[in-house]
């Protein structure tokens, strides 16, 4: 279990906060928007392009249980959001969760 309390970016005022003031990495796959804060807090974008809802649902879960997963081995408390490209909902799991934790690792997160 994480020692950080972590829970959803949600407020369109805070989304749009970390939107304009955060550091934005780009990754082939995925790109993170990311500022240090008190609390870790995160959301999940997609690209359009996504037509099936299906496909999209799929990628924001796998998503959301990869940055769960990783959320324990952050070294302090960011607010970020991680923008799927739309070419990321075609990878596999494990690719994804490569691609992710790549990401991180190079953004700084983990």
């Amino acid at each position: 279990m994480s020692p950080f309390v972590y829970g959803k970016l949600s407020k369109k005022k805070d989304i749009e906060n970390l939107l304009s003031k955060g550091q934005r990495d780009y990754f082939s796959f995925i790109s993170i928007v990311h500022k240090p804060s008190s609390q870790t807090m995160f959301s999940i974008g997609l690209r359009k392009g996504i037509r099936s809802a299906v496909a999209r649902n799929k990628l924001r879960r796998r998503l959301k249980a990869l940055l769960v997963k990783n959320v324990s081995r952050m070294t302090s408390c960011f607010e970020f959001i991680v923008i799927a490209k739309k070419e990321a909902a075609y990878l596999d799991f494990e690719e994804l969760e490569k691609q992710l934790t790549e990401a991180m690792k190079k953004a700084g997160l983990v």
